[in-house]
């Protein structure tokens, strides 16, 4: 059962996922607020929130400080996914203080707003939600952000198919469980864990991008984005996260690729926009680019700084990666022809911030091989990398 578990964590957390008022503190979390609508709300949001809760009756609405949350989950959960939530906040404000970006809300945000937060304790419903209101194929998604009408949706992963078989597994035949504490135990601990991967990571997504530090447009790379969201993402869902710790819940991943020579070569990671389509990667770039943003975000904070400026003017704020129109209508030439100058373009641009990509590679490589006790003075992989 516990390989089983673990299996499953890695499906969820990397092909599934792609995935507080106050100072932080450990207590339990506090039920959710009682909602009495007076009217204060932003018309726009308020309006969003009548018309999914007509089509979704069964969603209550809880308020934190700074989110909505419409969910038929119980009310212990929502309350413990609401102090992730604001808990999010907090690192987010963490990260762009150690970058030098003010923290809070972007210019234009009222001090009132809130974010906007939909939590399913069905997957099929969260998968017909998805495709209805968003157009998204969310069979493979344990959530995901929408940057246009700027929700976060969720379901929870306890209604994932295989975390239902294992709990249906745990009854003996004739409907009476037998010794199963411990495993049971560990079951529910495991989607409380990959449910706070969930949240922390879109909650970054949304605020990274209503904040203008990371927007989620189509001119960003993956590597950038989903780097820094899986930076985030808490080791366990009771202890402080954020790229400015030195371990997040894809840190064990990434140093098992280390220890093997699986780690992508950070030249190839830069120039691609998207990561590798090819089945059974996708954990391995998920799990390099977070500990990579967060090396980044902890010794060359300032770097990453005007690379988030620059990428960010470049891509125009929201617009999109206008490198792609300019390229197919003044230089001509076929799509993989453009596809190799905008790489060329990304990798210059990263340069132009970091240096020399393979020097950069040298020194981050080195240091996560120390700080994995590997042995430091062998040197054939990056050899072998060149």
């Amino acid at each position: 059962m516990d390989m089983r578990i673990t299996c499953l964590l890695l499906l969820i957390v990397v092909g599934g996922f792609p995935f507080i008022g106050g100072i932080f503190t450990n207590a339990p979390a506090g039920p959710p607020i009682d909602i009495r609508i007076d009217g204060s709300l932003e018309p726009a949001l308020e309006q969003r929130i009548r018309s999914i809760r007509a089509e979704h009756p069964s969603l209550d609405r809880h308020r934190t400080r700074g989110f909505e949350i419409l969910s038929d989950l119980d009310d212990d959960v929502v309350a413990e996914h609401g102090q992730l939530l604001e808990r999010t906040v907090r690192a987010v404000d963490e990260f762009c203080l150690a970058l030098g970006y003010p923290p809070g809300e972007s210019l234009g945000s009222s001090s009132d707003h809130r974010h906007l937060v939909i939590a399913f304790s069905n997957r099929d419903a969260f998968i017909e939600f998805a495709a209805r209101r968003d157009r998204v194929n969310a069979r493979w998604l344990g959530g995901y952000f929408a940057p246009g009408p700027g929700y976060l949706v969720y379901h929870t992963v306890a209604d994932h198919p295989d975390v239902r078989k294992m709990t249906k597994d745990l009854v003996a035949p004739d409907g009476e469980a037998g010794d199963t504490s411990g495993t049971d135990d560990r079951l529910h601990r495991f989607v409380i864990e990959a449910d706070a991967s969930v949240v922390v990571h879109e909650a970054t997504h949304m605020l990274l991008h209503h904040r203008g530090v990371a927007p989620a447009t189509n001119g960003q790379s993956m590597w950038l984005l989903e780097g820094l969201a899986g930076s985030f993402e808490p080791i366990e869902a009771t202890r402080r996260f954020g790229p400015m710790r030195p371990e997040n819940a894809r840190t064990r991943d990434f140093r098992d690729l280390l220890r093997r020579g699986r780690v992508p070569r950070l030249v190839d990671l830069v120039r691609e926009r998207d990561f590798p389509g090819a089945r059974g990667t996708t954990h391995v770039h998920y799990a390099t680019s977070a500990a990579l943003c967060s090396w980044l975000a902890r010794h060359r904070a300032e770097e990453l700084r005007r690379y988030l400026d620059t990428v960010n003017a470049r891509v125009g704020g929201r617009s999109g990666d206008r490198d792609t129109t300019s390229l197919d209508a003044h230089q001509g030439g076929g799509e993989e022809d453009i596809d190799g100058r905008l790489g060329a373009r990304r990798l210059a641009e990263f340069e132009s911030v970091f240096g020399e990509v393979s020097r950069l590679e040298y020194a981050w490589l080195r240091y996560e091989m120390a700080t994995a006790s590997m042995t430091v003075e062998d040197r054939e992989m990056f050899v072998s990398r060149d």
